[in-house]
């Protein structure tokens, strides 16, 4: 199910919840964030003064904490907006309050996508029946159209990355060039919104290597290597293959990026999902309720570069029934946008001077009110926290859910996902290699639960084969260093050249994937995904020719028309892969 029909089927059933806060109330639904210990109220103190002539009594009107008691549970249906920010120091309860709040989120089955910057998060995701996402193998490619023509996005992308690794104007006109060089490759006009194939990050780090090459002196290579060297920590950061399609993410899901590179190919990561969300979002039906969540937890490099596409996010999305949390342990690192469409914002200790006195001056506003609660953030202990929210702008400090009350309420769920993990892991060990999901059923005793499991686990690479009217779908163990549908057309190579009583080899050695032969003579056959660097492709084209007396490759429909163009030549012959069952009639 994608993410606009699954909003189409719960407009009816989004969170019906009580206003902000009702004493004493165990009736109410929504997100709980803990309960009152005290209130900031007006009242009226007496002031004793001496005077040469005697003592004079003075009433003063002054803000106090009160005690108070009650539960704090939020409707953000009811706020101005349902964005929730969550800051404070480590260890004083900020990823436990979240862990609350998903659970319950996930307790009206809207969808979640989390960031989750320690991977902290994935045992409860999993508890939930969610999908864990190893961002080292879950990618995007940023270089997609999404819609936009190819001059667009060049700008976009130039401007972006620019942004992100603070180029210069001189480097980044040489960004700029090198993304207008590789997209020329794959496009026939720039004002198309449709290319051939799509290029990635490699490409756009082999054509800087060109022009690092053909550099006229030092300083120009210097700046040149410059942009090469983060384009380069990007694709090494960045997953190359089995690439995410947003439109069917469903439910409770989680990116686990504890590993992945530095700062800024996280902020990237989660820049290029959440821009790819927003497209999504802005397609849809504008919503009553609240119908999807996008959490980002401890990612203080994403939060500080939030770019365009962010601060765009969370000044719309309450339009469409889109909520955005943020946890963070500094609240100066938001952006103002982010903080004036922020409904609800919450702040455990926090003792550094300068960010102690941002947060106490957004919850209390007033100079007397915000040095009170300086002084009470300050001191707090753990699961302690003030917090405001747009329909009650009276500061609360209260007792925020501890682990032990995480346990509870996730026991207290009527239905607990079925668990198949230990399962799902053996075999997921097991298929190593590419295999057809059909044999995956018979491997696993006709387990079809287990199956959708393993192949809905984010931890399968898949590729489906198609000829003639049959499809195939195959899967396999991820693996970042082979492409599965390389592994899985050389498989069905070798299947109709032997079929056809062709002798032929897989070549696990240097050269040709598959050495054919024609009597005497070798056939070298090659299948390429359309990702290898045409120069590469050139040089290793000529030492076939040298060696073999023909050449044959099978090359991926995206980038067919391209290879048939640029490489078809003397004893060298380009097919689709949708002509693979016609390969052994041009070995003979």
């Amino acid at each position: 199910m994608d993410i606009t029909k699954h909003l189409d089927s719960i407009r009816d059933r989004t969170f019906s919840l009580f206003d902000f806060f009702k004493k004493e109330s165990n009736n109410q639904v929504g997100l709980f964030f803990g309960n009152i210990e005290k209130e900031i109220v007006l009242g009226r103190t007496t002031n004793t003064a001496f005077y040469g002539n005697g003592f004079t009594f003075r009433n003063e009107t002054v803000f106090r904490w009160k005690k108070n008691n009650g539960k704090v549970v939020i409707a953000p249906e009811n706020e101005a907006n349902p964005h929730i920010l969550i800051v404070g120091s480590s260890g004083f309860g900020k990823s436990t309050l979240l862990k609350s709040l998903i659970i319950d989120i996930a307790a009206y089955n809207i969808p979640i996508i989390l960031f989750d910057g320690h991977n902290e998060h994935e045992e409860l995701i999993k508890w939930l029946g969610g999908n864990v996402y190893n961002v080292n193998y879950s990618g995007i490619n940023i270089m997609s159209l999404d819609g936009l023509s190819v001059n667009k996005r060049i700008g976009e992308l130039t401007r972006f990355l620019s942004s992100v690794y603070k180029f210069g104007y001189l480097q980044e006109g040489i960004l700029h060039n090198a993304l207008y060089y590789t997209y020329r490759k794959f496009c026939l006009s720039f004002d198309s919104t449709f290319i051939d194939r799509t290029p990635t990050l490699k490409d756009l780090a082999n054509e800087l290597m060109i022009f690092s090459k053909n550099s006229k002196n030092f300083s120009e290579k210097e700046r040149i290597e410059h942009v090469r060297q983060r384009i380069m920590g990007l694709t090494k950061g960045m997953p190359s293959g089995n690439y995410l399609d947003m439109g069917k993410i469903n439910g409770v899901n989680s990116f686990s990026m504890k590993d992945m590179g530095g700062g800024e190919t996280k902020f990237i990561y989660i820049h290029e999902i959440v821009r790819r969300i927003y497209g999504i979002m802005k397609t849809n039906k504008r919503e009553q309720g609240i119908c999807f969540y996008i959490i980002i937890d401890e990612s203080k490099f994403a939060v500080e570069n939030t770019g365009d596409i962010l601060s765009d996010m969370i000044t719309e999305s309450r339009k469409f029934g889109y909520g955005i949390i943020i946890v963070s342990n500094s609240a100066k690192s938001f952006s103002e946008s982010i903080v004036s469409n922020a409904s609800i914002f919450l702040s455990f200790c926090m003792r550094e001077p300068k960010e102690l006195a941002y947060i106490s001056s957004i919850l209390g506003g007033d100079s007397q009110k915000a040095s009170m609660i300086k002084q009470s953030l300050y001191g707090a202990k753990k699961y302690e926290a003030i917090m405001v929210s747009y329909s009650n702008s009276t500061p609360l400090f209260i007792h925020t859910p501890t682990v032990r009350k995480i346990s509870e309420k996730m026991r207290s769920r009527e239905t607990l996902p079925i668990k198949t993990d230990l399962e799902c892991e053996s075999v997921l060990k097991s298929i190593k290699n590419p295999v057809l999901v059909e044999e995956l059923v018979k491997i696993t005793g006709q387990n079809k639960l287990l199956v959708n499991k393993i192949l809905e686990s984010g931890k399968v690479d898949k590729f489906e084969f198609r000829t003639g009217d049959k499809t195939e779908l195959w899967i396999r163990c991820q693996n970042k260093s082979v492409s599965i549908e390389h592994e899985v057309s050389l498989i069905k190579i070798l299947e109709f050249l032997r079929a056809d009583g062709i002798s032929c080899y897989l070549n696990h050695g240097g050269g040709p994937d598959i050495i054919a032969y024609s009597g005497k003579e070798r056939i070298a056959i090659e299948y390429e995904t359309g990702k290898k660097n045409i120069e590469k492709t050139s040089i290793m084209l000529k030492e076939r020719q040298k060696l073999f007396r023909k050449t044959i490759v099978i090359v991926n429909n995206d980038a067919y028309k391209f290879y048939k163009e640029y490489f078809s030549g003397k004893n060298i012959i380009i097919l689709s892969n949708n002509d693979i069952g016609i390969i052994p009639s041009h070995v003979k």
